[in-house]
């Protein structure tokens, strides 16, 4: 995401908890990074959107292994 230099230092803890979500996410880690997430929800659209992705996932059916994959159904 394009920012300015003051702008990225502003939201370093967020940003950083944006990261530590995301890992959570592509490890496998779904309820952990479901709660990370939240926490950024209100103000960051694409922590919203992997909120909306955690819950599709987990409470859908979980028949393989975790991958990551995150297969876009809409715009």
């Amino acid at each position: 995401e394009p920012m300015w230099p003051r702008e990225r230092e502003q939201r370093t803890e967020n940003l950083d908890a944006f990261t530590r979500a995301l890992e959570l996410f592509y490890t496998g880690d779904l309820a952990t990074a479901l709660a990370a997430f939240e926490t950024l929800a209100e103000t960051d659209p694409a922590a919203a959107a992997y909120v909306r992705q955690c819950r599709a996932v987990l409470d859908g059916p979980r028949d393989e292994e975790w991958r990551g994959a995150w297969v876009m159904t809409s715009k």
